[in-house]
């Protein structure tokens, strides 16, 4: 197990324990729970599959959310935030979205619900690019949207709707429909 940390953080890190558990926490929260006992349970598969992982992320991260955007949060890391670019490159991009379960357009969908869900504008706002770009048109953006009013409230549905007017909008204009 403690191979995989110094994978993530890096064979310098001089203060390992103190992140154990807070890259524990990252990893759960962000991959969810059953993906982080399987990374700890291939522990030793994790170091040979990492960098094909984060290659097959930036395909895919490049692909939903548009070369200069991954290109600008890539080139403005800082050592303290480079460890989670390289994470959600490897975990999110390079292990989920690669995954041959659903299609780009679907997980999507999936996304914007869930950050609604989660209240993360910053985050809603960049994946409603995505989603666009994958394919996903207004309407359905809009019923995913109304189906959040329902199940997750009508304040973080109000403000998610705004942030997909403001990018639909952009979108439309820039494609001339």
């Amino acid at each position: 197990m403690p191979d995989l940390f110094l994978i993530l953080l890096g064979s310098e890190c001089k203060y390992f324990l103190k992140f154990t558990k807070f890259i524990i926490l990252v990893l759960t929260e962000y991959c969810g729970l059953y993906t982080m006992f399987n990374i700890i349970k291939n522990t030793n598969k994790v170091g040979v599959c990492m960098e094909n992982n984060f290659e097959k992320g930036l395909k895919v991260r490049r692909s939903v959310l548009g070369e200069d955007y991954v290109n600008k949060s890539l080139n403005n890391a800082t050592d303290f935030n480079r460890p989670m670019q390289q994470l959600v490159t490897e975990y999110c991009w390079g292990e989920i979205w690669t995954r041959p379960g659903l299609e780009k357009k679907t997980r999507s969908l999936l996304n914007l619900a869930i950050l609604t869900a989660l209240n993360r504008p910053h985050e809603f706002k960049t994946h409603t690019t995505g989603a666009l770009r994958n394919g996903c048109t207004p309407e359905e953006i809009q019923e995913v949207l109304l189906q959040c009013a329902i199940y997750v409230g009508v304040p973080a549905a109000v403000d998610s709707f705004r942030t997909a007017n403001e990018i639909i909008s952009e979108h439309l204009q820039e494609n001339n429909t």
